[in-house]
């Protein structure tokens, strides 16, 4: 079972890197090399605040129904044995060099952020029209494009396996 886990989570990661580095999105790589560093700083600020420890989660959490629909988290803060609560942590571009919200005069520095009764909140409203676009283009692609080189690139790991194992006999 490790073995298959291992491939799996392998095969995932070299097929994210290659969507997400692909030479037409470079700027966005870059990006995303910089939001991973200051969501560290942004992990460790957060222990450092609340006196907690967070752990790093290395998997992904897939909806059942729609296995193209996931997410892969920040991190889970774990209180006798059990996830208290789980962290999704964004480092918006605006922030970079301001805090999110100035904590002596309650100046929130994010356009789409509010203090309301005194809990920060983000409002997003509902689009039909928009979500079924996207759950479409969202089927379509895992189902047309990330399933099948999920599947191929498993195949490939397979047959190297197999063959280093005979190859030993």
């Amino acid at each position: 079972m490790f073995i298959i886990d291992q491939v799996i989570r392998t095969g995932f990661e070299k097929i994210r890197h290659n969507i997400a580095f692909q030479p037409q999105t470079e700027p966005k790589g870059k990006a995303l090399v910089e939001s991973a560093y200051l969501e560290h700083n942004a992990k460790d600020e957060y222990e450092k605040r609340y006196k907690i420890s967070v752990i790093q989660l290395a998997s992904v959490i897939v909806c059942a129904s729609q296995p193209w629909l996931c997410a892969s988290l920040n991190g889970a803060v774990v209180r006798d044995g059990a996830i208290e609560r789980i962290l999704e942590m964004k480092c918006p571009d605006p922030c970079k060099n301001l805090p999110a919200i100035d904590e002596e005069t309650q100046k929130v520095n994010i356009n789409y952020l509010e203090l309301i009764n005194g809990s920060y909140c983000i409002t997003v409203y509902r689009d039909e029209n928009f979500l079924e676009d996207v759950v479409h283009k969202c089927e379509e692609f895992y189902f047309t494009n990330y399933l099948p080189a999920l599947y191929n690139l498993m195949q490939k790991k397979c047959d190297i396996n197999n063959s280093s194992v005979s190859s030993k006999n």
